[in-house]
């Protein structure tokens, strides 16, 4: 009798060991599943929501605890939202290789890996024909901006055009005045010197008029030259672009010696 009670007794002290040998992997497994399918109820509820980026990492833990194949599907459907469409079919293809060869779903899964790589392939191809596109409209920009630009790096401008043309104007009404003046100046001295008339005498005054024409005269033509000469220097020194060469220079020089001083024109080439 004492013998079946020590037997016994060894027994259920195998068990109760074993049982405790065994308790720590049981709970273990049991935990990590039930934290995968916290992951997953919350992965759903992000999805659900629209936070797909979320849902994603709450589907990829869910999935390293578990390792459950169908979740596969859930990832590749969030990565297929954030437009992760390679991802996603690579996704589908790691799920294609783990289920059975005459599962239903195999045929769909398929069509819908390929269906995700020519999206990829699109958005590719439209992605480098817009950054191609940009480039063009850049060096576009570039050639333009630089074919209108002086090689000086000045911007483009008519040089001292408009105040040439303005003493060319003054200087053209100079010399119609001087041609009136003069002209007037020239029949008054015809007068005089025919002897003004039946009369045979001039008067102050006739001579104080052909006076004031013929200093009219001299001072219209002097306008008139010097007019026409400023609106040639301002030509010269700095002319209307494309009007002379980019490496032409002329600028105004003063100069002087003991007999006196003035301005030179000189340039070079």
């Amino acid at each position: 009798m004492p013998r079946i009670s020590l037997g016994f007794a060894f027994a259920a002290l195998v068990l109760f060991a074993s049982s405790l040998l065994l308790a720590p992997g049981s709970a273990h497994a049991q935990t990590d599943d039930e934290r995968a399918h916290t992951h997953f109820t919350a992965g759903r509820s992000y999805f659900e929501e629209g936070n797909y980026e979320q849902a994603l990492d709450e589907f990829n833990h869910a999935y390293e605890l578990s390792h459950r194949d169908v979740l596969l599907v859930n990832i590749a459907n969030c990565q297929e939202r954030l437009g992760q469409w390679r991802e996603a079919a690579a996704t589908l293809e790691r799920y294609l290789g783990v289920i059975a060869a005459d599962a239903e779903d195999r045929g769909p899964m398929q069509r819908r890996v390929e269906a995700l790589r020519q999206r990829a392939d699109q958005h590719d191809a439209e992605e480098a024909a817009r950054i191609a596109a940009a480039a063009h409209a850049a060096d576009t920009a570039t050639n333009t901006d630089t074919s209108t630009t002086p090689t000086t790096g000045q911007p483009a401008s008519d040089g001292l055009l408009i105040p040439a043309i303005i003493a060319f104007g003054v200087g053209g009404a100079a010399a119609i005045a001087w041609g009136v003046l003069g002209g007037l100046a020239l029949a008054d001295q015809g007068t005089i010197q025919s002897g003004c008339g039946v009369t045979r005498s001039c008067t102050p005054a006739q001579v104080s008029e052909m006076n004031s024409f013929a200093v009219g005269a001299d001072v219209s033509m002097s306008i008139a030259l010097v007019a026409i000469a400023a609106g040639a220097v301002l030509l010269i020194v700095d002319p209307p672009h494309g009007a002379t060469s980019s490496d032409a220079h002329a600028r105004l020089m003063p100069w002087g010696d003991r007999n006196g001083g003035g301005l030179v024109l000189g340039g070079s080439f």
